[in-house]
């Protein structure tokens, strides 16, 4: 909701860019406010994920999940498609289909900006996409190793026969 508010430039900016984005649609005007909806299906862009295929045409994806993960059914496809993400290039992504790993690619935008993508090939399947952070691997490992010492640390130690003198 975007309130109303007479001679204000940054709201009037506000509404003129959000009339403008692909996959948002006007739902109403009212005198307290505009309000917009996310339409997908009319706009691929504005899916997380999409299949592009070999001629161009982009089909959306629906997807669960957010932030560092996904994970949804995908139909076959008549050739080689590539999935498209709507999420910067970076190593951290990987995907599987039906548990098989996705070889990952870079798909450069409209906007000259680099999107992650994976080559699918024509199968359908279960897809699965997760990001990894490598920071956050090293501090799970690190945090388990801690851990590991604290226990042999915490055993209790036999002692030796004293000597008696």
């Amino acid at each position: 909701m975007l309130d109303h508010q007479e001679g204000d430039a940054v709201t009037a900016e506000a509404r003129v860019g959000l009339a403008s984005t692909p996959g948002l649609e006007q739902l109403a005007q009212t005198a307290s406010g505009n309000s917009w909806r996310v339409t997908s299906s009319a706009h691929p862009d504005s899916a997380r994920l999409s299949l592009l295929d070999a001629g161009g045409v982009v089909t959306p994806v629906a997807s669960t999940g957010t932030g560092s993960g996904t994970r949804t059914e995908i139909p076959a496809g008549a050739g080689p498609r590539t999935l498209v993400m709507v999420e910067r290039s970076d190593a951290g992504w990987s995907a599987t289909l039906d548990g098989r790993r996705l070889e990952a690619i870079t798909v450069r935008a409209q906007d000259g900006s680099w999107k992650q993508g994976f080559a699918v090939g024509s199968e359908g399947g279960e897809l699965v996409v997760t990001h990894t952070r490598r920071s956050t691997a090293a501090a799970t490992y690190t945090i388990w190793a801690v851990w590991a010492l604290t226990l042999v640390a915490a055993l209790p130690l036999r002692r030796g026969k004293e000597m008696a003198s």
